[in-house]
């Protein structure tokens, strides 16, 4: 049985993304929204989908594909199994959010040892320049420090699944660095499709800028109906 609780807008209707391709092309038109609105530094959160590449690429960052018909471990696995395909969803995001092509957009290894990367777009004019901080976790502030001082105030950068959520996640000896790059930096979150586990229920949490809140509980009690 799905029960949905729901906070939109007015008029607006919320539903689960039913592929990565919409939830990329929907958390694209999201952040748009917010980007329009004035809010150049945002968080979105995306599901990782399973890796169903028939064969695996070792790069910068090294991974252990998961999901082939051998593997014994299938997803989800750690933030470097993740690392790949979730690098291909900050691309497609950036493509989306700036209109760059394939060649414009570019990306790089920030900290190979916490799978944490930078995705760079080229806007049609410097203004429209926009950057991914993928994974970005609590060792990884000054990283992120150098990051936003490259995209400046005007430029759009967004952190795309970000390890943490509160201050408290840090360190006390963190705390004020992170009160100055992240929490004092206006970050708003523009996109969020995540799933968990709540009291043994499956939830489905889905949120967009300019449209609203929903959150969808699947009870496994064998029951029928919404």
């Amino acid at each position: 049985m799905l029960f949905a609780l729901c906070v939109p807008l007015l008029g607006a209707v919320l539903t689960i993304p039913r592929s990565p391709d919409e939830m990329v092309r929907r958390a694209a038109a999201a952040v748009t929204r917010a980007s329009q609105a004035g809010v150049r530094r945002q968080i979105v959160k995306l599901v990782v989908p399973d890796d169903q590449r028939s064969y695996k690429v070792f790069g910068a960052v090294p991974i252990q594909g998961t999901s082939a018909p051998e593997d014994l471990d299938p997803w989800p696995g750690g933030l470097k199994q993740q690392y790949p395909i979730a690098l291909g969803l900050a691309r497609e995001l950036l493509q989306g959010v700036t209109g760059a092509s394939e060649r414009l957009i570019t990306d790089q290894v920030l900290d190979a040892e916490d799978a944490c990367g930078l995705v760079l777009a080229q806007g049609a004019t410097p203004a429209e320049d926009a950057a991914v901080c993928l994974f970005a976790g609590c060792d990884q502030l000054g990283r992120l420090r150098e990051v936003d001082g490259m995209a400046g105030a005007d430029r759009l950068l967004c952190l795309l699944n970000p390890q943490f959520k509160r201050l408290e996640d840090f360190s006390l000896w963190q705390r004020g660095e992170a009160r100055s790059v992240v929490f004092e930096r206006g970050y708003e979150c523009s996109f969020a499709f995540e799933e968990f586990a709540c009291r043994g229920e499956d939830v489905k949490l889905v949120g967009e800028h300019g449209v609203g809140w929903c959150a969808f509980v699947f009870l496994d009690d064998g029951a029928e109906g919404t």
